[in-house]
């Protein structure tokens, strides 16, 4: 929910894994009000799954920018996939090599 009236510029980004064998569509959109915003639509592929059990993976950064904007509008990240196997996940926290936890989603909103 944005809280004045103006211009937004919202930034997407999903963390995407693949269980399948194959390589899966991914369509990431807005909606504004619960109505999907035209042409804020992208596109991405991503791999199938590694000659072990390693899942593909995907970082898909999808921004967009609403000079329209009221007091009170709530925007909303949809995403659909050609497969049930492509999921959103987290990455826990590792020793080896050491890395900090990487959340599933990471939105940003900017009032510009």
């Amino acid at each position: 929910v944005v809280p004045y009236s103006g211009t937004y510029k919202i930034t997407a980004s999903l963390q995407f894994f693949n269980t399948d064998n194959g390589q899966d569509d991914i369509t990431i959109w807005f909606r504004k009000n619960g109505v999907d915003i035209p042409n804020s639509g992208s596109v991405f592929t991503i791999f199938s799954k590694g000659a072990g059990s390693a899942p593909g993976k995907l970082i898909a950064i999808n921004p967009f920018t609403d000079g329209s904007a009221n007091a009170g509008d709530y925007y909303q990240v949809m995403w659909n996939a050609q497969s049930t196997t492509v999921s959103l996940q987290g990455i826990a926290a590792g020793t080896l090599p050491t890395r900090p936890v990487s959340p599933a989603t990471i939105i940003l909103v900017e009032k510009l």
